[in-house]
């Protein structure tokens, strides 16, 4: 369900259920606080080059901006990406 343009959005553990097992969605309840934190997960597939870059914007709460940028290789691979951000923060995609 993850792109590179609409991540999937965790809110709790309950959320991560439906694409984790058990022992992943384990270890990733020890490491977030969903009561303060949320979970970002970005896949896709493309270049080996292709890179997810972000941008923090100083505001408050803070603003982080998150764009893709293109490989120039041929090299088909598969690409994740997670980040944890507190639950205040608010974040878009270009």
């Amino acid at each position: 369900d993850a792109t590179r343009e609409k991540p999937i959005v965790l809110k709790s553990s309950e959320d991560g259920m439906k694409y984790f097992g058990k022992e992943a969605l384990a270890k990733i309840s020890k490491a977030v606080d969903f009561e303060k934190q949320i979970v970002l997960v970005f896949a896709w597939k493309g270049s080996g080059q292709d890179r997810l870059q972000y941008v923090v914007k100083e505001s408050f709460p803070e603003q982080i901006v998150f764009s893709h940028k293109r490989g120039r290789t041929k090299d088909f691979r598969s690409h994740l990406k997670v980040y944890v951000l507190r639950s205040d923060v608010k974040w878009a995609v270009e």
